[in-house]
């Protein structure tokens, strides 16, 4: 899904497929960033989940399971801006966010829909220090005190992690296009 004012309605994938004739896969940012953070794990049969709050735009998130992107349906995993909470979204930066408050409902809310192994929070410390974080893993150890919490942790790393991200997306396509490719030949 794309929300970049100026590509809405455009099919982007669909007019670069036919440019370059080439297989496109077009990511979000932050499915890119957590598939490059789960990508350093060996273990890929976990739960890991991205929550990026970059400065003057609102959050996003991504899940990998079993290091596969969810997409969902319609591309709308991940969207945490819509999710029914009381900050507005549509009204910022002009009206301020309680971030630390959201970035708890946001946490409360994924950890109960999908039971993560990980999370993690692409910000940088102006938005949510490691004090902050703290107070948040205890509140949520009140609300699921017979649950092991999720490893939440800080990450000022998302520029890094995107990168690996891309690669890796890049790699799987090629990989897929070898498979469809030598299939075809069969």
């Amino acid at each position: 899904m794309i929300d970049f004012p100026s590509l809405l309605n455009f099919e982007l994938e669909k007019n670069l497929i036919k440019q370059f004739d080439l297989p496109i896969v077009i990511e979000n940012d932050v499915n890119a960033a957590l598939l490059g953070y789960s990508s350093s794990f060996h273990n890929r049969e976990s739960i890991a989940v991205g929550l990026y709050y970059p400065m003057n735009f609102p959050p996003g998130a991504a899940i990998v399971i079993n290091g596969q992107i969810l997409n969902g349906k319609n591309g709308l995993a991940g969207e945490v801006k819509s999710l029914p909470l009381e900050a507005k979204w549509q009204n910022y930066p002009r009206i301020p966010i309680d971030i630390e408050k959201n970035i708890r409902e946001v946490i409360q809310t994924i950890i109960s829909m999908y039971d993560p192994d990980r999370i993690i929070l692409y910000t940088n410390p102006e938005m949510v220090s490691s004090n902050q974080l703290k107070q948040i893993e205890e509140e949520l150890r009140v609300i699921y005190p017979y649950i092991d919490l999720p490893v939440i942790k800080i990450s000022t790393f998302f520029t890094e992690d995107y990168m690996k991200g891309l690669i890796v997306r890049g790699l799987e396509t090629i990989e897929d296009a070898d498979r469809f490719i030598g299939n075809d030949e069969k």
